[in-house]
């Protein structure tokens, strides 16, 4: 597995994202915002095609896109005090899940 890149790609990934949520609450940072995140973010699409060389794509995509989407739930709760109620967890729960079976098995 790709490891380094998939970090890479999500750690860009999340950064942008919290970029562009920065942006949106500062009215008067909203262009930083839009261009900074969109650095990280084009940035990242280098590392995904890393991904896609290395492993199957459609584990790649699995990994990299869902790893985004759990990542940067966390990572608005953590600096944005952003709530999620007991069905949007059970949702991320099941994304997860959803990951794990998508890496995990083995292709049809």
């Amino acid at each position: 597995m790709p490891w380094l890149a998939i970090a890479l790609f999500l750690l860009l990934q999340v950064g942008s994202g919290l970029l562009y949520k920065y942006g949106a609450m500062c009215p008067d940072r909203r262009v930083f915002g839009f261009i900074a995140g969109n650095v990280l973010g084009v940035s990242s699409i280098y590392y995904l095609m890393e991904v896609y060389r290395k492993i199957n794509p459609n584990v790649g995509e699995a990994i990299c896109r869902g790893g985004y989407f759990i990542l940067i739930q966390i990572a608005f709760i953590l600096v944005f005090q952003s709530k999620l109620s007991a069905a949007q967890w059970l949702g991320v729960l099941m994304i997860t899940g959803g990951i794990c079976l998508v890496t995990l098995c083995r292709p049809g």
